[in-house]
């Protein structure tokens, strides 16, 4: 069974103070090194400060913050005529920033180098990010005190690429929003927020896996950040990158494979349940992948909560552990999750069916053949529902010692496994969905007789207390003989919980 991931807005609007924390270690640092960089020699370094601080200055002309951005950069022309090599670089890298945060240049980083000031091969093409990046890197490099003020001055440019990009995403324009959050990375690769974005646009587009390798980068960046919005991000990130690495490995065809991915799952969830316990959601797929796994025991540990408390849980998270517990051979458990998840929803037709096949397994006649009556009160055109209530008879008769009594049973056992026989159409469902208004039924038709046929299916939508919520009627076919035709019906209403239909001749 495929688990639902979690989904979200691609992020928050963040503002350059709240930059400061967006990094993986941005919460962690409450002290700060002295950073140092000696920006007055040589000249051509002093004067490019000078010509930088009248750009960035609150003050000033707008018109004329290019020019100063073009004399800053090009009073650090050429490179190798200045000695302060440390300097230069923290210069031009703020210099280079400053650039894409113009208004208008949110996105636009590839310009002609003589068009920002370069008087060196000014004709070439520079792409403004990574030239900082750059600058930056080697300031980083020989200047480890400095690294959090760099960090800051990186972010400066960060934040209104990365804003564009959630802006893009919520908006679902994925293409924008993909490359926005890439450039973001060209300049800030510490916070999960363009992880984040390049995740939900893989989601969008149904790129299952590169979401998953998205979500895992969310995960890793965010480690160790206490900020109410990053925690928010990692908790979904965590459960998402579960979800997917979960549904790869039910997905994988090879075993090896398929082992390795539930076991990277089962790490994952166990971190996602230590820092958010008591989501039944996690706990339940945690359990799946566990048994997957052939860790039993484990799996039994993770549903001693369920048993203890099924109230805490939904029907499909008990149907689900139950099914579990029976492949692992723990009937008892099997049946008590079983029948806790049919408290809640009392005509789930694949719980029923488990149920009454555990119950069958465990040689149990009255409990088979009470379970499934009930089935094929729901789902009356499937043989294998009626072989189940055949089973109970024949385990029934098997259990009798009185002549007249056994002799009732096995009537049964052979009437039933006529009824078998004359059924001339199998009822197959493939889905059922519930919604908060509605609920739809997808399955198929087989016609298991000899002439084509049209079928009238009639289904009825059913709430927990068994009333009739909605009625849908559809015609199915013609049908050829041994051919299977698809059908779909909808039922309007609101707790629709089960269906049943109208026996089909």
């Amino acid at each position: 069974m495929t688990v639902v991931f979690r989904t979200a807005l691609a992020g928050v609007v963040l503002t350059a103070a709240a930059a400061a924390t967006a990094g993986a270690q941005g919460a962690a640092a409450a002290k700060k090194p002295q950073c140092e960089i000696n920006t007055s020699s040589p000249f051509q370094v002093n004067g490019a400060r000078v010509y930088l601080n009248k750009a960035t200055a609150t003050t000033g002309k707008a018109d004329e913050k290019p020019q100063h951005l073009k004399s800053a950069i090009a009073a650090l022309e050429p490179a190798d005529k200045i000695s302060n090599k440390l300097g230069r670089s923290w210069v031009l890298g703020q210099a280079l920033l400053a650039w894409t945060t113009l208004p208008g240049r949110t996105g636009t980083t590839a310009v002609r180098r003589g068009d920002v000031g370069f008087t060196v091969n000014p004709g070439a093409t520079i792409d403004l990010l990574a030239a900082a990046d750059t600058a930056l890197t080697y300031v980083e490099q020989n200047a480890p005190n400095c690294v959090e003020v760099v960090r800051s001055v990186r972010q400066q440019a960060w934040v209104p690429l990365i804003n564009a990009a959630n802006t893009a995403a919520n908006a679902k324009q994925l293409d924008s929003a993909e490359a926005l959050a890439k450039r973001s990375l060209e300049i800030y690769r510490d916070s999960p927020y363009a992880y984040q974005t390049l995740a939900i646009v893989a989601q969008n587009r149904n790129d299952e896996a590169g979401a998953r390798d998205y979500y895992k980068q969310v995960v890793d960046k965010s480690v160790g950040d206490t900020t109410a919005a990053v925690r928010d991000m990692r908790k979904q990130a965590l459960y998402n990158y579960a979800v997917l690495t979960q549904n790869s490995a039910e997905d994988a065809t090879d075993a090896a494979k398929k082992a390795e991915l539930n076991k990277q799952a089962i790490e994952v969830w166990r971190t996602y349940l230590k820092e958010y316990p008591g989501d039944t959601n996690a706990q339940s797929a945690m359990a799946r992948a566990l048994n997957a796994v052939g860790d039993t025991a484990a799996a039994a540990g993770v549903t001693t909560s369920m048993l203890a408390d099924p109230s805490k849980y939904n029907d499909m998270q008990l149907f689900e552990a139950g099914t579990a517990a029976a492949r692992a051979q723990r009937t008892d458990d099997a049946v008590k999750l079983f029948e806790a998840g049919l408290v809640q929803n009392p005509y789930h037709r694949d719980a029923l069916f488990n149920l009454a096949t555990t119950y069958f397994r465990a040689g149990k006649a009255d409990e088979t053949l009470r379970t499934a009556q009930r089935l094929v009160a729901i789902d009356p055109n499937n043989p294998d529902n009626w072989r189940l209530v055949a089973g109970a008879y024949q385990l029934r008769a098997a259990d009798l010692t009185d002549a007249k009594q056994k002799k009732a049973a096995t009537d049964s056992l052979l009437a039933t496994m006529k009824k078998v026989g004359t059924i001339g159409a199998r009822v197959g469902v493939t889905s059922f969905e519930r919604g908060r208004e509605q609920a739809t039924l997808s399955g198929t038709i087989e016609n298991l007789g000899a002439a084509a046929a049209t079928y009238p299916l009639k289904v009825e939508f059913l709430d927990k207390g068994g009333s009739v919520v909605a009625t849908s009627t559809t015609s199915v076919g013609p049908v050829a003989p041994k051919a299977t035709q698809s059908f779909t019906v909808t039922g309007k209403g609101a707790n629709i919980i089960g269906f049943r239909y109208a026996p089909l001749k």
